[in-house]
């Protein structure tokens, strides 16, 4: 059974309601699960009522609503008006359908119209269907399966329903399994949200988009949740914290005393730190209570040279090759001390542009990424996958031999 990487599923029920993909096309688009919740009015969970291969017809009678409480009891679907191509047909759904078997239905009301995503048997399909004042008679079109959505889940429906109810009630990381990587990242306080016609863009940063791409590492999945909480009350559950661009300081730094001493505490006990950008100004210099050895974060204007030293390794080679002058950098760091390892500078030499330190059981890495718009993220994205899969590997190499690092 494949693993579910629920944090990057991507939501049916959003794409067809908010116009990104027209109702007959296959989805491609990929979101988390919160933003496939704040896109749908209710989730619910039912079970086969009934099936007529005859008509090619399927009732669902719903039993439980997770999000919204829907008027209807059942979900009526006419399997035989969907698309018959070799990817999906009625009789391949149809198929699919037993009496007594869970389903899952998540769907959006908008004015009259409804639109929805249904789990049975490890298939996803899209439904639409017309509110009617007499419930009892709404039936639902099926359009068609969704021939890619086993890339993000398909395993059966009783485990999918645990992670649904588990992420609804406010459980974090409710995909990841006891292997899998779990990645907090501080985003959405300084750079703003894509603006777009979809639920993910107008609620992540396009570094966040870019980032949870790097959704495997070897052998272990990566699971990704965004926060904005500055005091990081979530940090005990994750293995790595990734703090996005501007979130350091924006016209001023913007962590507390208790908020640094989290971090360190996080890094000391074995946890990843990667800090991606900071933000300077003349009199106003990034703070660094963050990390316990000297770093000065100085304004500088904008740049993407930058030269690997010997202990680089293979950073700028794995699972990308990174080139000097494609990625994209803004205020860097100087006067670092001896215990930082430099793995890149820029400005001929006076500046960190990529470095780790040791600290403890855990490690930190430091650039200077630039990632505030969509293009900046683009273009910093193969460098960010590099550095996710760089520390991926380190940690678990470092869990197998629990050494300290410091």
């Amino acid at each position: 059974m494949a693993r579910s990487r629920w944090w990057s599923l991507i939501a049916a029920c959003a794409i067809i309601s908010f116009g990104i993909q027209t109702a007959h096309s296959f989805i491609s688009r990929e979101y988390t699960l919160q933003e496939i919740f704040d896109a749908c009015t209710n989730v619910a969970f039912g079970k086969v009522e009934s099936i007529d291969q005859a008509k090619q017809r399927a009732i669902v009678k719903l039993e439980e609503n997770l999000k919204g409480k829907s008027k209807l009891s059942h979900i009526r679907i006419n399997v035989a008006v969907g698309q018959k191509k070799k990817e999906t047909s009625p009789k391949m759904l149809m198929g699919k359908f037993k009496k007594g078997l869970p389903v899952i239905i998540f769907y959006q009301v908008v004015g009259s119209n409804l639109n929805g995503l249904g789990y049975v048997s490890g298939t996803w399909f899209q439904i639409f269907g017309a509110d009617n004042p007499d419930k009892n008679r709404v039936w639902w079109n099926f359009t068609h399966i969704e021939i890619y959505m086993h890339r993000t889940f398909s395993g059966s429906t009783e485990e999918f329903q645990k992670i649904v109810r588990a992420t609804l009630s406010g459980k974090k990381w409710a995909s990841a399994g006891r292997n899998d990587v779990k990645v907090l990242v501080l985003t959405g306080n300084g750079a703003p949200p894509v603006q777009g016609d979809d639920a993910a863009s107008a609620k992540s940063t396009a570094e966040f988009l870019a980032l949870r791409k790097s959704k495997k590492v070897g052998k272990w999945n990566v699971v990704y949740e965004q926060t904005k909480d500055r005091n990081f009350s979530d940090l005990h559950d994750a293995h790595i914290l990734w703090i996005g661009v501007d979130e350091l300081g924006k016209d001023g730094y913007h962590l507390n005393k208790k908020a640094e001493q989290r971090i360190k505490s996080f890094v000391r006990r074995g946890g990843v730190v990667i800090v991606t950008s900071q933000d300077s100004d003349a009199g106003k210099l990034c703070g660094t209570g963050w990390i316990p050895e000297a770093i000065t974060g100085v304004e500088e204007a904008a740049r993407g040279d930058f030269k690997p030293t010997k202990y680089a390794g293979g950073i700028f080679k794995s699972p990308n090759q990174i080139k000097s002058g494609t990625i994209r950098m803004d205020d860097t760091w100087k006067g670092w001390t001896g215990k930082y390892k430099i793995l890149a500078t820029t400005n001929s030499g006076k500046s960190m542009a990529l470095a780790t330190l040791g600290y403890g059981k855990g490690m930190y890495v430091v650039t200077a990424l630039n990632s505030e718009t969509e293009n900046l993220a683009k273009d910093n994205a193969p460098l960010m996958e590099n550095i996710m899969h760089f520390s991926v590997k380190w940690l678990k190499a470092k869990s197998r031999s629990g050494r300290d690092v410091s």
